[in-house]
């Protein structure tokens, strides 16, 4: 990204000139993953948290593919994650919703 100048003259009257600056390069794209670990045992609980290429602005929503193997709460766009206690194992995917996009971690 930057700019560049560009001299436009006439070819009959090439003292008449105009200069454009002309910004180049498009906007960086936005991309994130959840940060946090890939296992929880049984009973124990993990925190996440969405990173991202830019700043977090807003709320990033959560939610787990199996309430049956774990529970969640979110405080600050903190995810904390509970395994169950009932020595039910398995995988749970975390998903984290922001800005309409969707980003997951298989736990």
């Amino acid at each position: 990204m930057g700019d560049v100048e560009i001299i436009v003259r006439l070819k009959e009257y090439p003292s008449i000139e105009k200069t454009l600056i002309v910004s180049v390069g498009a906007q960086q794209e936005f991309s994130a993953y959840i940060e946090g670990q890939s296992k929880i045992r049984l009973d124990r609980e993990a925190t996440y948290t969405l990173k991202g290429t830019e700043e977090i602005v807003g709320v990033v929503e959560y939610s787990i593919s199996d309430p049956a193997l774990a529970t969640f709460t979110v405080k600050d766009n903190i995810c904390t994650v509970k395994a169950n206690d009932k020595n039910i194992l398995g995988e749970v995917v975390l998903t984290a919703t922001y800005n309409g996009a969707d980003y997951i971690k298989s736990i």
